[in-house]
């Protein structure tokens, strides 16, 4: 389909596993230069039965509350527990969260859930 925002590139898909130590920030997608990342969708799954919330932003800070402005969505995962073992966000096409420019997209757990996680996000670039 067409892009909402004229200029606005093909839609993107990216998916990263986590590695320990999953509480240090990850990189999920990197705009190019000059480039503001529009995300259509995030997505994470656990197969982890430790309760950790999943947050994604955008910046390089930390965590999300580094700079609140900027988080995305985040919810807590747990395989077998209340929770529930995935979460998922999508926005309409062209009316998702939009970061600056050069600003990257961001995902960390709360606690150390090593290799158990998956993280997708789809995105166009403006």
């Amino acid at each position: 389909g067409f892009p909402s925002v004229v200029g606005a590139s093909e839609v993107k898909s990216i998916s990263i596993s986590s590695v320990s130590d999953s509480t240090t920030r990850a990189t999920v997608a990197t705009p190019t230069s000059g480039k503001k990342i529009r995300v259509i969708k995030i997505s994470a799954w656990s197969v982890s039965t430790t309760a950790h919330r999943t947050e994604f932003y955008f910046d390089t800070g930390a965590n999300g509350q580094s700079d609140r402005s900027k988080i995305i969505f985040s919810a807590v995962l747990d395989a077998d527990g209340e929770s529930g073992p995935n979460m998922q966000m999508v926005w309409p096409d062209g009316a998702g969260p939009v970061g600056a420019a050069d600003d990257v997209l961001s995902v960390r757990t709360t606690g150390n859930i090593a290799t158990s996680n998956e993280f997708e996000a789809m995105y166009r670039e403006e």
